[in-house]
């Protein structure tokens, strides 16, 4: 079993082999608007949470999250 991921190619991500990928199921997603990634997230970490957490905690999640998503933004801005 192999898990990867990838770039189409240019601005450093290269061309792949089609010897290599004929042996691969490709799956494409679209990026994911904020506030979807945020639902997902949130009802991970509240579902998380939820496990005898402290209520000081708990109310942290949504704070976490925002937080996640203000570094991906960055880095995908900067980096990609």
């Amino acid at each position: 079993l192999f898990v990867s991921a990838m770039l189409p190619p240019g601005g450093g991500s290269n061309l792949i082999s089609s010897r290599l990928t004929r042996h691969m199921l490709l799956i494409t997603l679209d990026s994911f608007e904020d506030n979807t990634l945020n639902k997902i997230f949130g009802t991970i970490m509240d579902w998380h949470f939820a496990k005898g957490f402290t209520d000081t905690l708990v109310r942290q999640a949504k704070a976490v999250v925002s937080a996640t998503m203000e570094v991906y933004k960055t880095v995908t801005v900067q980096f990609l």
